[in-house]
């Protein structure tokens, strides 16, 4: 299969999200492009992991405890309430702040980073 850039009228936003087209094969293949275009304050994205973790970025270090809240019989309304403000008070910029960092003086070290590993958030 040939790998072509889009065309036609979605070409822009598909651009702009790192979409490319295979061709003759329906579908493409989307690039997340976090290192270099971080969208954090544009992220809509919440996960719940396995293990009944809420988490709000892909590079959390901790996530909030939904199935402790779940088990001990917490109606909806409020499960919706501890979610939404979760959300509301979030602050992750993981992306924004290692760009920052990888282009200052000192550079960014990501062995000084702890995060949930990624097969745990299911990304």
């Amino acid at each position: 299969a040939n790998v072509n850039d889009v065309s036609g009228k979605e070409a822009a936003a598909e651009k702009a999200k790192g979409v490319l087209k295979i061709v003759p094969v329906k579908g493409g293949v989307g690039v997340i492009a976090s290192v270099t275009e971080p969208f954090c304050g544009a992220c809509s994205r919440v996960r719940l992991t396995a293990d009944g973790q809420v988490v709000t970025c892909l590079f959390a270090d901790v996530g909030a405890d939904l199935k402790g809240r779940l088990r001990s019989g917490e109606s909806d309304e409020q499960l919706s309430e501890f979610v939404t403000d979760i959300w509301q008070k979030r602050a992750d910029r993981y992306s924004e702040t290692r760009l920052i960092q990888m282009n200052s003086p000192s550079g960014y070290t990501p062995q000084n980073r702890k995060k949930i590993e990624m097969i745990s958030l299911g990304g």
